[in-house]
């Protein structure tokens, strides 16, 4: 009979593992340590298939995570903020 896991996300780093299923539903991120209860899975299956799913659902939350930084990083560019500055003291 083979291995069963689960896809789970930590509530403090937010990253998605594969953990084995056990009898008490309690486990420990294996990023930051955080012990914590089993809330929700977001995947069943075997290992290979978890690990497939857990790499893309990280890569995925990686992406997002770097188009928001991108988008906050375009709206505070300093040059940006002079040019409009400079414009501003010329038109008064």
């Amino acid at each position: 009979m083979p291995q069963e896991f689960h896809v789970i996300r930590c509530f403090a780093c937010l990253v998605f593992q594969v953990h084995q299923v056990k009898k008490k539903p309690k486990w420990q991120c294996k990023m930051c340590g955080e012990k914590q209860s089993v809330r929700k899975v977001y995947g069943k299956g075997a290992g290979k298939d978890c690990r497939l799913l857990v790499q893309s659902l990280n890569m995925t939350a990686g992406q997002i995570t770097d188009e928001d930084a991108n988008c906050q990083l375009s709206s505070s560019d300093p040059l940006v903020e002079e040019k409009e500055m400079s414009q501003v003291f010329m038109e008064a």
